[in-house]
């Protein structure tokens, strides 16, 4: 009987023990999976994922696609220190600093433009701890695993050859962006989320799911239990092919640069647009960061100004609120008006930025010396419902639905409170604050022949069989057609016209005006918002719009500067080097004079 009562609690104690080692297998590989996944992506800084990524390509002018985004296959050199006796360590560090010859990064390539600028593509190649570091981790005895370098394969194939037991290699992918700083912007990088490793900002994180492919369905016998079906699925990762120049982008980034160090702004940024079917062909801003050392950035240098960020623009709002005014017939651009230097709206005056009295000007002079009171007066003559449905018609109440995350929220909801002087300070663009993106879109619509553009970068998905997959605008489906035609034809070309003329005659006296090309452009200088609801007197935003070439615009341009600390206006800070861009743009895509 005792011999039974031993038997039953043997079986019983088995019994627990193995109901234990069920709920500590299910915690390890169900419940805290993703918990521990973390913890081993976290163990190595320089390694960002497992399985291969979707490579993100930019699409040079001869077709050629140029990786922005790309897994390496690295090596990492693993000690076992209680395999390695502790007399050992000085001389195998030695060793391993004779194999591993290269510690710092090196020049991989040189991409060159049509200019004399270059810009060198640092890549890490291999990289050792230093001695001390090296001895205090494999000082442990009782350790097994130590990660001591990253090695590419001709240097792992080397430490192979030592064949000394307890150091072996293992391969994994790691993720680099060949242009550093360049382009940084959209591009973004990959780190830790919830998810696990994916995406953090620019087309990394707003094509996550095609660049990834899916997930590969988990080994372990719990995990495909509790595991959906759509999880265990392997999917082939994408590539993304984006619409983005690079010789375009190198251009911008140090031209930005130079602007950056000449007029001392907080921020400094450009976007470069295909007028007829809005591919970004180049965006960049400064300050930027190096995705591949984003660790040693703040989190403010990832965002993107242009899609993340709003501000009131200025005076090159002007063309739009004239273009709704010619649109509905109520102005040409010889209609006179008399300008006093200011206007009165309810208990508010608004002056011209010279606050000088011109008497009676045209419409085409309101345009070329940027006159608010014009602005306002064709504001008025257009009454505030027709303006506001103007407004959001070219684009400027809505998100554009750029292919990039997080893309800001214009703030133009004063619009809809019925309050006059809003949509007066709104004609000549102050007041409201708007995204550079849905600015150059707008702007675009003169340049495209009153259609409106939906702005993107991605050209076409690549799959692994070679298939593309292009990119549909959603105003190329019958659904929309109407909102793209945002003017007439004839509206769009007559102030088109105007644009030009303000070149050839009115900014800096024609100063910018080109021998072979006509050109169209609007400055635009605004006083930036304290907060305490009021403007700054001495803080501004520069901006600057140009299409080109004038005859049939190929390429719409849009600069801007946050706080420049000298230059009180755009057309003195921006536009030499709006011309800059113009020069190369023409230069670069060997487009032919229209003059």
């Amino acid at each position: 009987m005792q011999e039974k009562y031993k038997t039953f609690f043997l079986i019983v104690i088995c019994g627990l023990f193995f109901v234990y080692l069920i709920v500590v297998l299910y915690r390890l590989q169900v419940s805290s999976h993703s918990e521990y996944l973390t913890k081993r992506d976290n163990q190595n800084q320089f390694f960002n994922q497992s399985s291969k990524r979707g490579t993100i390509y930019a699409f040079r002018k001869d077709e050629e696609l140029i990786p922005l985004a790309v897994d390496e296959t690295k090596y990492k050199v693993i000690i076992s220190p209680r395999d390695i006796p502790k007399t050992y360590d000085e001389r195998l560090y030695q060793i391993l600093a004779d194999i591993i010859l290269f510690n710092e990064d090196r020049v991989i390539a040189t991409t060159s433009t049509t200019t004399s600028t270059s810009t060198s593509i640092l890549l890490k190649n291999t990289k050792l701890i230093d001695k001390e570091t090296f001895l205090k981790r494999i000082g442990n005895k009782k350790d097994t695993y130590e990660e001591v370098a990253i090695v590419d394969k001709d240097t792992a194939e080397r430490v192979e050859e030592l064949s000394t037991f307890g150091i072996y290699t293992d391969n994994n992918y790691i993720r680099t962006y060949p242009y550093n700083s360049v382009m940084a912007k959209v591009v973004g990088f990959i780190g830790d989320s919830e998810e696990g490793i994916g995406g953090k900002y620019g087309l990394e994180k707003y094509y996550q799911s095609e660049l990834v492919g899916g997930k590969e369905s988990s080994k372990s016998f719990f995990s495909q239990i509790f595991s959906s079906k759509k999880d265990k699925e392997i999917i082939a990762s994408q590539s993304v092919v984006t619409t983005l120049e690079p010789n375009v982008s190198i251009f911008l980034y140090d031209l930005l640069g130079k602007m950056q160090e000449e007029w001392a702004a907080d921020t400094v940024a450009a976007i470069v647009m295909k007028v007829d079917t809005g591919e970004i062909v180049a965006m960049e801003s400064l300050p930027s960061y190096d995705p591949n050392r984003f660790s040693e950035f703040s989190i403010q240098s990832f965002a993107n100004p242009s899609v993340n960020g709003v501000y009131e623009l200025g005076s090159i709002m002007k063309p739009i609120t004239m273009a709704a005014a010619i649109n509905e017939e109520l102005v040409t651009p010889s209609t006179y008006f008399r300008d006093y230097g200011f206007v009165k709206v309810d208990e508010y005056t608004i002056k011209n930025f010279d606050e000088k009295v011109r008497g009676d000007v045209t419409m085409q002079q309101v345009i070329s010396d940027s006159l608010n009171t014009g602005a306002v007066y064709v504001q008025q003559l257009l009454g505030n419902t027709r303006f506001k449905k103007y407004f959001d018609n070219f684009g400027l109440k809505d998100n554009t639905e750029i292919d990039l995350p997080n893309e800001a929220v214009n703030l133009v909801r004063n619009l809809d409170g019925g309050i006059k002087v809003n949509y007066a300070t709104a004609a000549f663009g102050q007041g409201v604050a708007v995204t550079p993106i849905s600015m150059i879109v707008a702007l675009n619509v003169i340049a495209n022949q009153g259609r409106k553009v939906c702005p993107h970068l991605l050209k076409y998905k690549l799959y692994a069989d070679n298939t593309k997959l292009d990119y549909e605008c959603s105003y190329d489906g019958n659904q929309k057609e109407e909102e793209a035609n945002v003017i007439s034809e004839e509206t769009a070309e007559t102030t088109k016209k105007m644009m030009i003329e303000l070149i050839e005659t009115g900014l800096a006296k024609g100063r910018y005006k080109d021998k072979n090309y006509y050109v169209g452009a609007k400055t635009g200088t605004a006083q930036l918002p304290s907060p305490d609801g009021k403007y700054y007197k001495d803080k501004f935003i520069h901006s600057y719009y140009m299409f080109l070439p004038g005859d049939k615009p190929q390429y719409s341009v849009l600069i801007y500067q946050v706080n420049p600390k000298q230059g009180t206006l755009a057309s003195l800070t921006l536009a030499p080097f709006a011309s800059k861009i113009k020069d190369f743009l023409l230069d670069y895509y060997n487009i032919p004079p229209d003059r």
